[in-house]
C-alpha cells in the first residue's frame, strides 16, 4: 500500500497533514496526520546550520 496525502491541511499549530493508505486496486484505509514544524523551530534549524561550530 502507498501512503497518500489528502488535499487539505488542518489549521492547528503546528499544521497537520492528513494521509491515508491507498492500494492500486482502489482500496483505501484510514491513516493519520503528519505534523509540520513551527516556524520558530524552522528558523532555529536554519540558525544551527549556519552556526555549526
Amino acid at each position: 500500500m502507498i501512503k497518500r496525502y489528502e488535499n487539505r491541511v488542518l489549521l492547528t499549530n503546528p499544521p497537520q497533514y492528513p494521509w491515508y493508505w491507498w492500494c492500486e486496486c482502489g482500496y483505501t484505509e484510514k491513516g493519520g496526520a503528519d505534523r509540520g514544524i513551527l516556524m520558530e523551530d524552522f528558523y532555529y534549524q536554519q540558525w544551527e546550520e549556519v552556526n555549526k561550530g
